[in-house]
């Protein structure tokens, strides 16, 4: 995952913190244009903190271990990660028992915030 941009966006406090501290409209209007405005803001891009960047790229391997659901009269929809699928995925990438156990809950977490962003996609579809 390459990041193309700062994760720091610039919206109305840090302009605020700035002008504070004595910036110009110059200054703002050059860090609006180097790290982009929160309105404009790509959805696809999020800030990762730097202890969760293992445990995300390792997620992002392993996102292929979902069990599904459904499919019968209507479309199959994620259910919950198939975690002896993951430990798989840990092993052919050398990751030690050890710390797969360590980010157990971080991919916990991954895994509610993504089955939760399916629901309410899924209650965007039926609400048109």
């Amino acid at each position: 995952m390459a990041r193309t941009r700062s994760a720091v966006v610039v919206d109305s406090a840090l302009e605020a913190g700035m002008r504070r501290m004595g910036a110009t409209d110059a200054d703002v209007a050059r860090i609006r244009l180097e790290r982009g405005t929160a309105l404009a803001h790509d959805p696809n891009v999020c800030e990762v903190w730097p202890e969760n960047w293992e445990v995300l790229q390792f997620f992002l391997r392993a996102q292929t271990q979902w069990l599904y659901a459904g499919g019968g009269m209507g479309p199959a929809f994620r259910v919950a990660m198939n975690y002896p699928g993951v430990e798989s995925v840990a092993r052919i990438h050398g990751v030690p028992f050890e710390q797969l156990q360590a980010w157990d809950e971080d991919l916990r977490v991954i895994e509610l915030a993504v089955l939760q962003a399916d629901s309410e996609l899924a209650a965007k579809r039926r609400n048109k």
